[in-house]
């Protein structure tokens, strides 16, 4: 192989790699992009408005988030006083409930066996710890008293009204308040179980990035290979069928063009050249003037 062809061969090598490298890095974000996402925010927002002295958040993901979500809901199902909330997918699942202060630990024990904790946060609502229970219930009954004394009013001011409404409002928070102050012994638990993405570190990218690399670099180089000779093939047809003009590397034409009655193009014009120092010998005739071979004959008479 010539340096020129040396030279081309590198230069189709240097393109494929780069055509590789950009189509694997492409795949790969796509792959990226086409994640689902989850949206946790609104259930949060809810455990967060929640009034409830102890708090506690799960955060969890299983290889087999179908068992891991039955198992999360027979564990509530036996243990929880209550459950506020239940958001199930195909790929998660979003749970909000109480549990008894001695049953947490255990409930997370358990929850491990099942996948991997991911996260595990508890709060204390501060709002809540400083009330005092007996002062709650006599302010909500001072609430009580003054609405049913409003209540009794006939023709009420639109001051009267606005403040029964506000009342309404005083009066739920305070209800709130009270129940969650005989609550103290049970735990507001969040948990928030996902599946678990394989493939999401960085060595197992880096050696997905590497097959998919290798991969296009193959088939690229095949393709390569595939064109190239078949164009050689499509060339050698057109010229076997006397199709001329058509140049590529590799192919005799005047090998071909043997078959034509000059001998090739070559030769046919060679027939009407007779280059730059060889002149044509032609011979004049002159009618005004006899030829030698007129007087000869005339002398014979």
């Amino acid at each position: 192989m010539d340096k020129k062809s040396k030279r081309k061969a590198r230069g189709v090598a240097i393109f494929i790699a780069f055509l590789a490298l950009a189509t694997s890095l492409f795949i790969l974000r796509k792959q990226g992009e086409d994640t689902p996402t989850i949206n946790f925010k609104p259930t949060q927002n809810k455990y967060l408005a929640l009034k409830w002295i102890n708090k506690s958040k799960i955060e969890f993901s299983s290889d087999n988030i179908t068992e891991a979500k039955a198992a999360i809901e027979a564990m509530i199902k036996r243990d929880s006083n209550k459950q506020i909330e239940k958001d199930t997918r195909s790929n998660y699942g979003i749970y909000i409930f109480s549990l008894p202060k001695d049953k947490k630990d255990e409930f997370a024990n358990e929850l491990a066996r099942k996948g991997t904790i991911i996260s595990r946060s508890e709060q204390v609502d501060t709002s809540l710890v400083y009330i005092d229970y007996e002062t709650e219930q006599n302010r909500l009954n001072s609430y009580d008293k003054e609405l049913t004394d409003l209540s009794m009013v006939r023709f009420p001011s639109e001051t009267q009204i606005r403040r029964k409404e506000a009342l309404h409002g005083l009066i739920a928070e305070s209800t709130t308040k009270l129940e969650k102050l005989r609550d103290v012994d049970d735990v507001l638990v969040y948990v928030t179980a996902i599946q678990r993405q394989a493939g999401n570190t960085m060595v197992s990218k880096v050696k997905r990035f590497v097959l998919l690399f290798l991969a296009w670099l193959g088939f690229y180089f095949v393709g390569v290979v595939l064109v190239y000779y078949g164009t050689k093939l499509l060339m050698y047809l057109l010229t076997m069928l006397g199709i001329k003009g058509l140049g590529i590397s590799g192919i005799n034409y005047d090998k071909y063009a043997s078959s034509y009655n000059y001998g090739g193009f070559k030769n046919y014009g060679e027939r009407y050249q007779y280059g730059n120092n060889r002149k044509r010998k032609t011979k004049r005739v002159y009618k005004e003037k006899p030829s030698d071979t007129d007087k000869d004959s005339e002398e014979s008479k």
